[in-house]
């Protein structure tokens, strides 16, 4: 996401870090996915620019993966406006991404890799803060060509954005999405938005129906005014055969502080 500070010259828009299953060890010294020069020149100050936010990756290959991301105009702290979405590829050994892809129109990301094939998330704002996911899918193989992309309707898959149709509410901000071998369904993990709540939902396909959210924690207390956000099961990290879960969430501190919790969750 945003890798920002006061008075840095030039600023990363996002970063990224190598670590192993207990978390992260050292940071990429480079901007992960990359400003194109026209969006560098955007930048007028941390709360005037082109933000380039990373959504999620998934493997293609023995070393290789492609990284999702949002694109948004930041006009100030929580105005902001989707320019589109777009995917880079990386690979070990390559401290930043190379774009692949961008898009116009809503920004999926949060993808998950099922067989062959990618589904990715578009959430956006319903009224106040209530949000809604729609879903495409493409080829894994052919995912960076925009004519790959498929949106579902809520009765077929097509190729034109403009008719999709939602079939998550709730996430605000992170979410994940992953097969749970153990609930034998599809598992959602995502924040409550302005709660300090996780919950999760299960579904048989990516495309639903998806099953009423339940809390499984709530975050650590905040300072007044802030919330517990970003939360999503880190796939990876699964153990016993999805029934030991490791859920991770962004928790403010104050004024430019916070830190990512690491919780544990063991399902009946």
């Amino acid at each position: 996401g945003d890798t920002l500070w006061p008075g840095c010259d030039p600023c990363a828009s996002n970063s990224a870090g190598l670590g192993t299953r207990t978390g992260p060890t050292d940071e990429l010294d480079a901007e992960f996915v990359p400003l194109t020069p026209v969006e560098r020149v955007a930048w007028r100050s941390a709360d005037d620019r082109v933000a380039i936010w990373p959504t999620g990756a998934i493997t293609t290959g023995a070393g290789t993966a492609a990284v999702m991301y949002a694109r948004y105009l930041v006009e100030g702290p929580l105005q902001y406006t989707a320019l589109g979405w777009g995917i880079a590829t990386a690979g070990v050994g390559q401290p930043a991404a190379m774009r692949a892809l961008d898009l116009a129109g809503l920004p999926y990301g949060h993808p998950l890799r099922v067989g062959r094939r990618v589904y990715a998330f578009g959430c956006e704002r319903q009224v106040w803060i209530a949000f809604a996911c729609d879903v495409a899918r493409a080829p894994v193989a052919t995912m960076t060509d925009a004519g790959a992309w498929r949106y579902w309707s809520g009765k077929a898959w097509s190729s034109d954005p403009s008719g999709a149709a939602p079939v998550l509410s709730g996430p605000s901000g992170g979410l994940s999405v992953a097969w749970n071998k153990r609930l034998g369904a599809f598992l959602a993990v995502y924040n409550v938005g302005l709660t300090n709540r996780v919950v999760m939902r299960t579904a048989p396909s990516p495309i639903g129906p998806w099953s009423d959210p339940t809390t499984v924690f709530t975050g650590l207390d905040t300072p007044p005014g802030a919330f517990d956000y970003a939360a999503m099961e880190q796939h990876d990290l699964a153990r016993d055969g999805g029934r030991v879960l490791t859920v991770t969430y962004f928790h403010p501190l104050g004024a430019l502080a916070g830190e990512i919790r690491r919780v544990e969750l063991t399902l009946p």
